[in-house]
């Protein structure tokens, strides 16, 4: 069972990030989830993020052991062909390597907006026995005005 949650630090009112499971994993597609970023603010005001906002670096590390997850977004699968197309046994390995974008983009925001991106849950390599027990965090950056904020998205699997 995979449980998600996500983070701001440091914290603010200005910005809130927000996780829904899209789906459960099937024999045709991996575990999906829905991430967004909304802005809180009163003042419009510009956010700094990269292109699939608000994550574009695509690896949630477990801090006590070498494995990782990879969360990685659909629409950039015909370019990168990361997702396969079918388990290995209860498990939706990563399929070839990818390339994490260091291109920025800036977005004006007023109260309100928001930035979604929906992404696959992957494990690094093969698992017959599923996805890894243990708690996998995912970090990028977003910038807004001159404050910089690191956002998180943590795996549960339990």
């Amino acid at each position: 069972m995979l449980t998600y949650s996500t983070e701001i630090h440091p914290p603010t009112d200005d910005l809130e990030l927000t996780v829904e499971a899209s789906s459960a994993p099937t024999a045709t597609s991996p575990p999906l989830v829905t991430i967004c970023l909304t802005y809180r603010g009163d003042v419009p005001t510009t956010l700094d993020f990269g292109i699939t906002a608000p994550f574009t670096r695509y690896s949630a590390w477990n801090d006590e052991q070498t494995k990782r997850l990879i969360i990685f977004p659909p629409r950039l699968n015909e370019q990168q062909h990361v997702i396969p197309d079918q388990p290995v046994g209860k498990s939706w390995p990563l399929e070839q390597g990818y390339l994490e974008s260091e291109v920025g983009r800036l977005r004006k925001v007023t109260a309100g907006d928001h930035v979604c991106e929906e992404y696959a849950v992957l494990t690094y390599t093969p698992s017959e026995d599923g996805y890894p027990k243990g708690t996998y965090t995912a970090r990028d950056r977003v910038g807004m005005d001159d404050q910089e904020f690191e956002v998180r998205l943590t795996i549960a699997v339990e």
